[in-house]
């Protein structure tokens, strides 16, 4: 005797009387019936639900919500077979005995039953499976995969899931079988989050607080949802869009219970050390981890959608997700242990010609010694080429001190101070490197020439001009001549 099915498992989500209208995804879903199989994959929240749900409209398709329960084969054919039947009441009466049969028949002979059945009806039908990344039963996705091979071309298959499943994709994809939309597709524009926020979530924020909203959440539905349900009790929305990220409690409590916390311990390790990174890479990640299948694990975390990024064609570097970082720096608690990983990082990232995302790392880990080294090293390239603000940033990260203890940070920060205009900083700048050059008893060569230069320029731009010719001539003097 078998168990009753739970018909809450066989109805659609209901739509919401308001909502975001997508009109040209949903024209990429109807063109999807042409083909097999459309397969909807993003990570949690991004709406694919809610999508399929709004396309579908009032138009009839079977909609089965698979969960874990689900993995056990005569359960997904007895559930998926009762999604068809409020389609089409007769299709599957022969499958169903047979898979109360003891013992059971071959897979192949319950799935021709059913497939016969299909064929022998007229007119469209759609089926939803809600879900399917629960499915992990290899002879699940045998089975299923053989039924969408054999399927007539009456019947279309939708899959909503949050990873790849493991089915012949590739093969669906060349013969153009398959129609995919993927997180990219799902991620509300500009517009979309503004009705979405003041819409749908009943808000009334200013364009420039959506376009905040927008770029922090990246388009995740989620995301703006969570930020709304904050508003909607906020005093200052000002501030609190000013301020929202990844460890808001709301967005923190959903990013555990939905992703983190799902994850073996393994891959937690590695998504909370390599958090610290701006972007990975396997090299990167294996020094930063100490784990040498970084690729691999870089692979299938980008297979699980788990809130990570491609940055090239190549999948060689990635990047995750604004707010999940935000999420796994502030669960990366162990300073001592966060300035470890800068400091592994920021020495695979020199080693590898990367200067300017080592200094970075070398001053996560307030590791000065080695930022203002790296920094002398390559701040006249930064000057040379225009990065003025990067160099300014890196310079004012450093302790006061340092720039006094190592006169190329002063001149280094004068000339910084001087082409952005700053002219009060490039007197307190060339003072201090002047002073410990003479505490060296340096006061000539390379490093007083560009002090002189620096004075130079600051002089003409004064209008001071006996003084910017007296400096220009004591810089040529001493710089090398391709600097003068």
């Amino acid at each position: 005797m078998t168990s009753p099915l739970l018909q809450t498992k066989l109805r659609r989500p209901e739509l919401r009387p308001v909502r975001v209208e997508r009109p040209a995804l949903y024209a990429r879903l109807t063109t999807g019936q042409l083909q097999k199989l459309t397969l909807v994959v993003a990570p949690a929240g991004f709406g694919k639900t809610a999508l399929v749900s709004g396309w579908l409209g009032e138009r009839p398709a079977g909609w089965l919500a698979l969960d874990r329960a689900d993995n056990e084969p005569a359960r997904f054919w007895r559930y998926l077979i009762a999604a068809l039947q409020t389609l089409a009441a007769p299709v599957g009466v022969t499958a169903l005995a047979m898979l109360g049969a003891n013992p059971p028949p071959p897979p192949e002979a319950l799935l021709t039953s059913l497939v016969n059945d299909l064929a022998a009806g007229d007119g469209p039908l759609c089926l939803i499976l809600d879900d399917y990344h629960l499915i992990e039963n290899p002879a699940i996705h045998d089975a299923l995969a053989f039924f969408i091979e054999h399927m007539p071309a009456r019947l279309h298959l939708v899959l909503l899931s949050r990873s790849d499943p493991p089915l012949p994709l590739a093969g669906w994809r060349a013969s153009g079988q398959l129609q995919e939309l993927r997180q990219a597709d799902l991620c509300f524009s500009l517009a979309e989050a503004a009705e979405f926020l003041n819409e749908v979530m009943g808000l009334a924020l200013m364009t420039a607080q959506v376009e905040q909203l927008a770029e922090r959440t990246e388009g995740w539905v989620a995301g703006l949802q969570l930020a709304a349900l904050s508003l909607q009790g906020h005093k200052d929305p000002t501030a609190f869009v000013a301020a929202f990220s990844g460890s808001h409690r709301f967005v923190m409590d959903y990013l555990l219970d939905e992703v983190l916390l799902r994850q073996s311990e393994p891959v937690r390790r590695f998504l909370l050390q390599t958090s610290i990174l701006n972007r990975l890479t396997a090299g990167l990640c294996a020094a930063v981890t100490g784990r040498s299948d970084s690729a691999a694990v870089l692979a299938e975390l980008e297979r699980a959608n788990l809130f990570i990024l491609p940055l090239d064609d190549e999948r060689r570097w990635y990047r995750y997700h604004q707010l999940f970082a935000d999420l796994l720096r502030a669960r990366l608690l162990d300073e001592d242990e966060a300035t470890e990983l800068h400091q592994r990082a920021a020495r695979w990232l020199a080693a590898e010609g990367r200067t300017a995302e080592a200094i970075n790392h070398w001053l996560a880990a307030e590791d000065f010694a080695a930022a203002a080294a790296l920094i002398e090293e390559a701040g006249f390239v930064a000057l040379y080429q225009g990065e003025l603000g990067q160099l300014a940033g890196w310079l004012a990260a450093l302790p006061p001190m340092w720039a006094a203890e190592r006169p190329w940070l002063g001149i280094l920060a004068g000339w910084t101070a001087l082409l952005t205009g700053r002219f009060p900083a490039v007197a307190a700048a060339v003072g201090a490197a002047q002073s410990r050059l003479a505490a060296a008893g340096d006061r000539q060569g390379e490093a007083a020439g560009h002090l002189a230069a620096i004075q130079a320029y600051l002089a003409l731009m004064t209008g001071d001009v006996a003084a910017a010719l007296q400096n220009a001539r004591a810089a040529l003097a001493q710089l090398p001549a391709g600097d003068a």
